[in-house]
C-alpha cells in the first residue's frame, strides 16, 4: 500500500491504543490527519443539525483532496491515563462524493478525533469499514495522510 508506515500487531502498544479508540483489526487502513478547521461544535451540528433531506457532513482536507462524511453515531471517549478534562470523539458515518479516492462515496468509515480544551480537534484517525467479519488478530496497517 502506498504511504504505509507500519503494521501494528497484537501486543504492540499502538495496536492496543487503536483497539481502545474503537478501531477494528483486519480492516483495510487507518489514516492520521489534521482536522484543521473542524471543531466539536461542527461535529455536534453534523450529528444533531441534520435532517433526512438535508444531511450535514464534516469535511477534512486529506492528501490534496477533501473527505466529506456524514455523522451517524457519536460517542465521547474519555482517556483514563490522560490528564485531559474533555473527551475525545469516536464516530461512524458514510462518505459522500468528495474526491478522496481511498474512501469512495457510499463507504462506511469510523473516525476518532482527539479534542483539546473541549472545542478544538487536534488530530484525527479514520478507518474504512469494509469487512463485516474481520480477523480479530490481524495487523492495523497505519498510514499518514495520503
Amino acid at each position: 500500500m502506498a504511504g504505509e508506515i507500519a503494521a501494528y500487531s497484537p501486543g504492540d502498544r499502538l495496536y492496543d491504543g487503536f483497539v481502545r479508540q474503537g478501531f477494528i483489526p483486519g480492516q483495510p487502513v487507518i489514516y492520521m490527519f489534521n482536522p484543521r478547521a473542524s471543531s466539536v461544535d461542527d461535529l455536534k451540528e453534523a450529528q444533531y443539525g441534520s435532517t433526512r433531506s438535508n444531511r450535514k457532513c464534516l469535511s477534512f482536507e486529506m492528501g490534496g483532496a477533501t473527505l466529506a462524511i456524514t455523522v451517524e453515531t457519536v460517542t465521547a471517549r474519555y482517556v483514563e491515563d490522560d490528564e485531559a478534562e474533555h473527551p475525545d470523539w469516536y464516530f461512524e458515518g458514510t462518505a459522500i462524493e468528495s474526491g478522496f479516492s481511498p474512501i469512495p462515496a457510499g463507504s462506511r468509515a469510523r473516525l476518532y478525533l482527539v479534542s483539546l480544551y473541549g472545542s478544538d480537534l487536534e488530530e484525527g484517525y479514520i478507518q474504512l469499514i469494509a469487512d463485516p467479519d474481520p480477523d480479530p488478530n490481524a495487523a492495523f496497517r497505519y498510514t499518514e495522510e495520503p
